[in-house]
């Protein structure tokens, strides 16, 4: 069984809650448990591949050098091809 993380709340009389890795596709349920229910259709939903342009959550590794870029625009052209040094000035 997979496990599937989700962020979830009470406003008044109604659940409401999102995946974590797809934060903008919002439900909600009278209970609890319908609000999981509601999830578990949006993740089926979502992961099928019939929605187009989802936006998902990740995360990325970082890099060594990253401390000492100045920029993210740097650090990743330092990631990216792991040879230049960017000390700061």
């Amino acid at each position: 069984m997979t496990m599937i993380k989700y962020v979830y709340w009470q406003e008044e009389d109604m659940w409401l809650g999102y995946l974590e890795e797809y934060p903008d596709y919002w439900t909600q349920g009278e209970t609890r448990e319908e609000l999981e229910e509601n999830l578990r259709d949006i993740s089926r939903e979502l992961t099928s591949g019939s929605i187009p342009c989802v936006r998902r959550v990740a995360e990325l590794e970082g890099c060594a050098a990253w401390p000492r870029a100045r920029s993210a625009s740097l650090r990743l052209a330092h990631c990216a091809r792991g040879v230049a040094q960017f000390a700061p000035r």
